[in-house]
């Protein structure tokens, strides 16, 4: 994400709040004072130079707590409280007449998600534009997830959907089947782009606005696609958890896609030959049925899911074969992963990171 600076004037002296969006597992926000001859800092400051000039590193905010500089430990109650009040504006945002409300469910203080398909690269925030449907969507939830679920009120959505984005989400859900895209302006300013069916089922793309509504999009403004892959892979290990994949346990079986009655005859996608940057992969799946989805929806007949018996034999034949091991090509990246034979071992790569095979039948973390 991009930096974030909110000037800040206190009895009369200039700081300033940067925010810095997620780093790690934690929300990261740190207080600057300018540098003047009126208050010299400490000889052991650690100075920061910025674009608007010199200044003093006082206080920084991770992890749900405050930090601050032994030289400024008087202005702690002040900071936590600017800390306090810009997290929940930059979440909820200023209540202001003639906006759009809008809603979400939050789980411990954190915004419910789903793995849209829309939205493959990292966890979809969910919103709704009726409290009521929001309420519904909680009760459901109950017992599932857990018991400290509340409903929360955004003033703004824009506000909340940037928040979103520097906190780790890709994207979000409209009211559970509209996908919102995080997007950049010819300025480089966010904006975010829904996709949504009309009355005639004709699929209409839509720009959110100041106010909460949305106006028709037609292309006439440049827009970019923002999508931070490692920020999206961060949040999910932060939400989900870190496992190779999403719905992995040790020893689980794997399927490769085979010719019928031959098993050994391992099925390969090529490369489309004007396709210079692609290579080849093995599809694998940890179901039976989603390999026989992947067949039926790429056309492949005559192809049967096999189970693997040797995942290190088939990674290492691939591997001299110049094909790696695609785990649900077609899915989430939260339950996608590519494998490889190195050094003895098969080699995962997933949203999670590197993990290698381990003697005891399953993966652990490099």
């Amino acid at each position: 994400m991009r930096e974030r600076k909110v000037r800040i004037l206190h009895e009369g002296q200039e700081y300033f709040l940067l925010d810095r969006g997620r780093e790690g597992h934690g929300r990261t926000i740190a207080f600057l004072r300018r540098l003047d001859d009126t208050k010299p800092p400490p000889d052991d400051a650690q100075r920061v130079l910025t674009d608007l000039g010199e200044y003093e590193w006082i206080a920084s905010f991770n992890d749900g707590a405050l930090h601050v500089e032994p030289a400024h430990v008087a202005l702690a109650p002040t900071l936590q409280g600017i800390v306090t009040r810009y997290v929940d504006e930059s979440r909820h945002g200023r209540a202001r007449d003639g906006t759009t409300p809008y809603w979400y469910v939050a789980v411990r203080g954190e915004p419910v998600f789903e793995l849209a398909r829309a939205l493959p690269h990292g966890l979809s925030v969910m919103v709704w534009s009726d409290e009521g449907k929001a309420e519904a969507a909680a009760t459901a939830r109950k017992g599932i997830e857990s018991s400290d679920l509340s409903v929360e009120r955004i003033h703004d959505l824009g506000a909340f959907l940037v928040a979103c984005r520097n906190d780790g989400f890709a994207g979000a859900t409209l009211d559970e089947h509209d996908p919102v895209f995080f997007c950049l302006d010819e300025n480089e300013e966010p904006r975010h782009l829904r996709l949504a069916m009309d009355a005639k089922g004709k699929l209409t793309q839509r720009l959110l606005s100041g106010d909460g509504s949305w106006d028709a999009w037609d292309g006439d403004e440049d827009l970019n696609p923002e999508v931070d892959v490692e920020s999206a892979d961060e949040y999910m290990v932060a939400r989900i958890g870190e496992l190779p994949w999403l719905g992995y346990f040790e020893n689980a079986p794997l399927y490769a896609l085979a010719r019928k009655g031959a098993p050994s005859a391992i099925h390969v996608e090529q490369p489309d030959a004007d396709d210079s940057q692609a290579t080849a992969f093995c599809p694998i799946f940890q179901e039976t049925e989603l390999a026989e989805d992947y067949a039926r929806e790429h056309g492949r007949r005559g192809l049967e899911p096999t189970r693997i018996d040797d995942l290190g034999a088939l990674a290492s034949d691939m591997t001299r074969r110049g094909v790696t091991l695609f785990l649900h090509p077609d899915a989430h990246r939260a339950r996608a992963a590519t494998m490889w034979w190195s050094d003895g071992a098969v080699v995962l790569d997933s949203f999670s990171g590197l993990w290698k095979s381990a003697e005891h039948g399953g993966f652990e973390k490099t």
